[in-house]
């Protein structure tokens, strides 16, 4: 008896081994190079606002529409530090979507700063960027 449990035992750990590590093993593979993709955008996104030193409407539904054919949600954060007068103001999300949607373009200024952060729903951080608007757009 103690011969055929050895048996069914080493069949199972097997089984295990032939089939189910490798599926955990390219699981994990494909976020890995989901989160890179989701870092990349973010980087692409970000870049192109401080180059020109403006989001449009059209840059930022092509960013959501990157982001969804990953098949996850993500809560997007974006601010807009800007210096006047030696005091710092911050535009968040919600202030720059409303210019988006009622201009079409939000602007930046040469040497404001922009933070693009990219969350999932559960709140798994997967990329932040930022940096200067050089507003190169010449």
């Amino acid at each position: 008896m103690s011969d055929v449990f050895s048996k069914v035992t080493a069949i199972l750990l097997s089984s295990v081994l032939m089939f189910i590590v490798p599926v955990w093993v390219m699981t994990e593979e494909n976020n890995r190079a989901i989160q890179t993709f989701v870092y990349t955008e973010i980087i692409d996104l970000t870049d192109r606002i401080r180059n020109t030193g403006c989001l449009t409407g059209s840059m930022y539904l092509n960013f959501l529409n990157s982001l969804e054919d990953t098949g996850s949600v993500y809560d997007i954060e974006i601010q807009h530090f800007l210096t006047e007068d030696d005091i710092t103001v911050v535009n968040s999300t919600c202030h720059i979507l409303e210019t988006l949607k009622d201009d079409g373009v939000y602007r930046f200024r040469s040497g404001d700063v922009i933070k693009l952060k990219v969350k999932k729903q559960d709140g798994t951080l997967v990329g932040f960027y930022g940096g200067k608007i050089k507003d190169e757009n010449y």
